[in-house]
Protein backbone atom coordinates (compact mmCIF):
# COMPACT_ATOMS: atom_id res chain seq x y z
CA UNK A 1 0.00 0.00 0.00
CA UNK A 2 2.92 2.32 0.65
CA UNK A 3 3.96 2.02 -3.00
CA UNK A 4 0.50 3.21 -4.07
CA UNK A 5 0.81 6.22 -1.76
CA UNK A 6 4.31 7.03 -2.99
CA UNK A 7 3.43 6.77 -6.70
CA UNK A 8 0.11 8.41 -7.53
CA UNK A 9 0.25 7.04 -11.11
CA UNK A 10 -0.22 3.48 -9.87
CA UNK A 11 -3.72 2.11 -9.94
CA UNK A 12 -4.37 -0.68 -7.44
CA UNK A 13 -6.86 -2.35 -9.76
CA UNK A 14 -5.37 -1.78 -13.24
CA UNK A 15 -1.60 -1.62 -12.78
CA UNK A 16 0.27 -4.74 -13.93
CA UNK A 17 3.18 -6.43 -12.24
CA UNK A 18 5.00 -9.73 -12.48
CA UNK A 19 5.12 -12.37 -9.80
CA UNK A 20 5.30 -16.08 -9.19
CA UNK A 21 6.21 -18.49 -6.43
CA UNK A 22 9.01 -20.64 -5.04
CA UNK A 23 8.32 -23.95 -3.29
CA UNK A 24 10.79 -26.14 -1.41
CA UNK A 25 10.00 -29.26 0.56
CA UNK A 26 9.44 -32.99 0.23
CA UNK A 27 6.88 -35.20 -1.46
CA UNK A 28 5.99 -38.66 -0.22
CA UNK A 29 5.12 -41.00 -3.08
CA UNK A 30 2.44 -43.69 -2.98
CA UNK A 31 5.17 -46.25 -2.24
CA UNK A 32 6.34 -44.24 0.79
CA UNK A 33 9.50 -42.90 -0.81
CA UNK A 34 10.35 -39.33 0.20
CA UNK A 35 11.64 -37.09 -2.59
CA UNK A 36 12.99 -33.55 -2.18
CA UNK A 37 11.28 -30.90 -4.30
CA UNK A 38 12.52 -27.43 -5.14
CA UNK A 39 10.62 -25.47 -7.76
CA UNK A 40 10.17 -21.87 -8.77
CA UNK A 41 8.47 -20.02 -11.56
CA UNK A 42 8.24 -16.27 -12.06
CA UNK A 43 6.61 -14.59 -15.01
CA UNK A 44 9.53 -13.30 -17.10
CA UNK A 45 8.00 -10.11 -18.55
CA UNK A 46 4.94 -7.90 -18.27
CA UNK A 47 3.89 -9.17 -21.71
CA UNK A 48 3.56 -12.64 -20.17
CA UNK A 49 1.55 -11.42 -17.16
CA UNK A 50 -1.98 -12.61 -17.86
CA UNK A 51 -4.92 -12.51 -15.55
CA UNK A 52 -6.93 -10.06 -13.59
CA UNK A 53 -5.86 -10.80 -10.02
CA UNK A 54 -2.80 -10.25 -7.91
CA UNK A 55 -2.27 -13.98 -7.45
CA UNK A 56 -2.49 -15.13 -11.09
CA UNK A 57 1.28 -15.59 -11.48
CA UNK A 58 1.53 -17.51 -8.20
CA UNK A 59 -1.38 -19.74 -9.27
CA UNK A 60 0.39 -20.42 -12.57
CA UNK A 61 3.54 -21.45 -10.64
CA UNK A 62 1.57 -23.85 -8.41
CA UNK A 63 -0.24 -25.29 -11.44
CA UNK A 64 3.10 -26.00 -13.15
CA UNK A 65 4.45 -27.67 -10.02
CA UNK A 66 1.29 -29.78 -9.69
CA UNK A 67 1.57 -30.95 -13.32
CA UNK A 68 5.21 -31.90 -12.77
CA UNK A 69 4.37 -33.87 -9.66
CA UNK A 70 1.41 -35.60 -11.33
CA UNK A 71 3.76 -36.69 -14.13
CA UNK A 72 6.26 -38.05 -11.61
CA UNK A 73 8.79 -35.26 -12.18
CA UNK A 74 10.20 -34.21 -8.82
CA UNK A 75 11.82 -30.93 -9.73
CA UNK A 76 15.10 -30.08 -8.01
CA UNK A 77 16.66 -26.77 -9.04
Amino acid sequence: MQQLSDKPGLDAMRSLSIGGAAVEGTVTTASGEVQPVKFDYYTPTLADARGATTWTDAQRAYDRLARNLADGRFVKR
